[in-house]
């Protein structure tokens, strides 16, 4: 498995006009993944179903890690709803948009969709540092702004109206707690990631065209993990204030 005990978050610059927060971070390209024990399958239809089975299957100990643009499948929400109450841990990162703020000019539709959001769960900043610690040193290295915003749901990136800094992927990270006698203090965690689901996921409500591949191996989704906690030190809460990215995390060891 990738050892990231040592790692450095590489920069990349963004020309804009208004300054954006801090971080904005990417994986580099030192090393691929390989693997030749992986357990590949792909589906064509019900990948939203098969999605739920698999969040239905979580318990105490696991974790789910969601990366995508959009989350509106009720299906989906309630099942994450159920992960929670059974103990697992739920991070999910979704395209920040002017309705997430439910002000005024957003729908119906989109203010109750706002309110499940709030009811999916909350994380302690305790166990997002053990879990992100795993993929990206998170633990030694940043700080996390405001301890109040919480919710399991945060959104990622400039408004999708003004910009074209979206997110244009979707995966999901599976994982469990395997070591309980590793620590963040020991520089390690007890948590590991074991599979990744990349591709169209259909959580929105509309049919379409869909394929997904699960990927049953520990150091492929340690590389997704790697770059959701990277989306993650990027994130901001869903009652956004600045159009513009501003992440909560500030570096705090070089």
């Amino acid at each position: 498995m990738p050892q990231t005990k040592n790692c450095r978050p590489r920069e990349t610059p963004y020309e804009r006009k208004e300054p954006r927060g801090q971080p904005v971070l990417h994986l580099d390209d030192r090393d691929g993944v390989h693997s030749s024990s992986a357990q590949v399958n792909v589906l064509f239809k019900d990948t939203g179903i098969a999605l739920v089975q698999m969040l239905d299957a979580l318990k105490l100990g696991d974790f789910v890690l969601f990366a995508m643009p959009k989350l509106e499948n009720r299906g989906v929400i309630e099942s994450l709803k159920r992960a929670t109450r059974r103990g697992a841990f739920v991070l999910v990162l979704i395209q920040k948009e002017e309705w997430l703020r439910a002000g005024e000019d957003a729908s119906e539709e989109q203010k109750s969709l706002r309110g499940e959001y709030n009811t999916v769960g909350i994380f302690d900043y305790g166990t997002v540092n053990s879990v992100l610690h795993r993929f990206y040193c998170i633990g030694g290295e940043w700080k996390f702004g405001d301890t109040s915003n919480t919710l399991a749901i945060r959104c990622l990136g400039d408004e999708a109206k003004i910009s074209t800094n979206l997110i244009q992927e979707s995966f999901v990270v599976f994982g469990t707690q395997r070591h309980s006698y590793a620590t963040v203090a020991t520089g390690l965690s007890p948590y590991v990631a074991t599979t990744v689901s990349i591709g169209s996921y259909n959580v929105s409500n509309c049919d379409q065209f869909e394929s997904v591949v699960r990927i049953r191996d520990d150091a492929i989704a340690q590389r997704y993990g790697e770059h959701f906690a990277i989306m993650f030190l990027n994130s901001e809460p869903l009652d956004w204030e600045s159009a513009i990215a501003r992440p909560e995390f500030t570096r705090i060891k070089n």
